[in-house]
């Protein structure tokens, strides 16, 4: 394994592609996206983790979870160098170590997110088809799959990669670290191909056939009047819908080649840039979809904090036998106020 961080001859650099001024204003909404993906993503594991602040049913919840934790390392891995490197004037100035922990560490999370996708989505079409007979994944069920899905990702890329001596390179015209499937022997090519088409092509196809029949079960709800989807139904099909279409450059620049045709570089800008949207903004979708999480956020926005979360749900946050007299007064007004939100937030 070696680092090359220099220019890949193939591409211009992001600053030569683009205006000065347009390079400024992704500069910004890389920032932007920075800030939400780690705010966001925090928010959604602090509220689900202490609060169960998301309604949905527990396997959908188990999945998401593991999507919030890879959406957050990928802002970490990937949004935060493409922010410090376009800082740089879109040079990498993190050192050649934390070039190859990014590269090696990047690709696994897109190929374990798109497989996490895939399987939340397959999870609601079959809750949708045994509605009648409960759900049929258990809890446990769930966390075995998702803790597989992160093995076979990381194992298969890195392992790959580690065997073969895959180079890693800083591309200017995505702004990180990316190891260079591309090039070289002809070994690498066809393992590129065959972990691209296992780990990415087949789960991104099966999640848009879902999709579409997920779509397909709302337009006739519509139609035919008889219930309106579940909170838990648009809160999935809103994050699986948004990461569909937030994938389609990064699709398109993976399939152009199999037809002899080169992606042009603004679509690696675009894949770049849109492709972060969907591990930025799933905080964004549930405050607008799940009214359970939008009460819990707007509370801890007005800063009404609970002083021992764990505490009070462990105990059903309905006794207050730990407070001493001596602070019976103000500990009392807390303890009904806490009450009160966890209450709220349960219903």
């Amino acid at each position: 394994m070696y680092v090359n961080v220099s220019t890949d001859g193939s591409h211009e650099r992001l600053i030569d592609v683009v205006t000065v001024n347009f390079f400024v204003v992704l500069t910004v909404y890389d920032y932007l996206m920075l800030f939400l993906g780690i705010v966001g993503n925090g928010m959604i594991l602090y509220g689900t983790f202490l609060y169960n602040a998301i309604d949905l049913d527990k396997v959908s919840l188990v999945l998401v979870k593991n999507i919030t934790v890879a959406d957050l390392l990928w802002t970490i891995v990937t949004t935060l160098t493409i922010c410090v490197s376009n800082s740089a004037i879109n040079n990498w100035v993190l050192g050649d170590v934390l070039c190859v922990l990014v590269s090696y560490v990047r690709h696994p999370l897109a190929a374990t997110e798109i497989m996490l996708v895939c399987v939340v989505t397959i999870h609601r079409v079959i809750s949708l088809r045994c509605a009648l007979r409960g759900d049929p994944v258990s809890t446990g069920a769930a966390r075995i799959i998702a803790g597989t899905l992160w093995t076979i990702s990381f194992l298969s890329i890195i392992g790959v990669a580690l065997y073969l001596r895959v180079p890693v390179s800083y591309d200017r015209l995505y702004s990180t670290c990316v190891m260079v499937w591309t090039e070289g022997l002809e070994t690498i090519k066809l393992a590129a191909f065959v972990l691209t088409v296992l780990l990415i092509l087949i789960p991104f196809l099966i999640t848009i056939v879902c999709n579409l029949g997920l779509l397909g079960y709302v337009l006739k709800l519509q139609q035919t009047g008889e219930k309106r989807p579940t909170t838990a139904f648009v809160t999935v099909f809103s994050i699986c819908g948004l990461f569909t279409i937030t994938n389609l450059p990064n699709m398109a620049r993976i399939l152009l080649p199999t037809f002899n045709v080169v992606p042009p570089d603004w679509l690696g800008v675009v894949n770049a840039h849109v492709y972060i949207i969907n591990a930025s903004c799933n905080a964004v979708i549930l405050t607008v979809t799940n009214r359970r999480f939008r009460r819990f956020l707007l509370r801890r926005l007005c800063f009404r904090s609970i002083s021992s979360p764990l505490s009070l749900l462990s105990s059903g946050g309905m006794n207050n036998n730990n407070h001493t007299a001596g602070t019976a007064g103000p500990r009392s007004h807390i303890s009904k106020n806490n009450d009160y939100e966890l209450r709220q937030l349960q219903k």
